[in-house]
């Protein structure tokens, strides 16, 4: 009996093992493609609201970059002012000489694409390409149709890693990151979304 329940415990172990995640030392990656909101289309209410917190104001009002905070207040910041269709979100890397300051940009929640559709990640020197499913490639197209002239908000773990301007659709179901400090932090996030995806 012994023998039996040992043999079954070692077979259940190695179909674990086969199934598991493609790269065990990868962390888990949440994906997401957002419309970006400019400060002009937010509600003046809101705007008035954020303009006497401690954000450093974009001057631009047709830009999606919002103002600039420390981490610090950042958080306080998006805990404060996020709504149900509508959240802030900071750029991964600081956009000042002290690296001090972060982005803040205002985008419509949900993502229009997640996890869900990227059919795989792949990495290239210092960018990462996503490979989107049928249903992923879809929601693209549309999305590049509808949002040309704008800025769209790529999002890996809450973090804005780039603001691309859409210069029209994008029927070919792929999308570029760039971002990265270096080509191994490309070559984690990669592995990390690739761990990601649903199975």
């Amino acid at each position: 009996m012994k023998t039996i329940i040992y043999l079954t415990f070692t077979v259940l172990f190695i179909f674990n093992s086969c199934h598991s995640k493609k790269n065990p030392a990868a962390q888990n990656a949440s994906f997401g493609l957002y419309e970006t909101v400019r400060i002009l289309e937010l509600p003046v209410s809101l705007f008035d609201s954020i303009k006497v917190s401690n954000i450093k104001p974009q001057l631009d009002k047709s830009l999606p970059v919002i103002g600039y905070l420390t981490n610090e207040d950042f958080v306080k910041f998006q805990s404060e002012y996020s709504r149900s269709s509508l959240r802030f979100l900071k750029t991964v890397n600081t956009v000042d000489p002290a690296d001090k300051y972060y982005a803040v940009v205002a985008v419509r929640y949900p993502s229009v694409i997640g996890n869900a559709d990227i059919q795989k990640a792949k990495n290239e020197d210092m960018k990462v390409i996503l490979h989107f499913n049928r249903s992923g490639a879809r929601k693209w197209a549309d999305m590049t149709k509808n949002n040309i002239g704008n800025t769209v908000a790529i999002v890996i773990n809450d973090q804005i890693y780039s603001m691309p301007i859409v210069n029209g659709e994008i029927k070919n179901g792929t999308a570029l990151i760039d971002g990265f400090k270096d080509p191994s932090s490309a070559r984690e996030m990669s592995a990390s979304l690739n761990t990601s995806l649903p199975q």
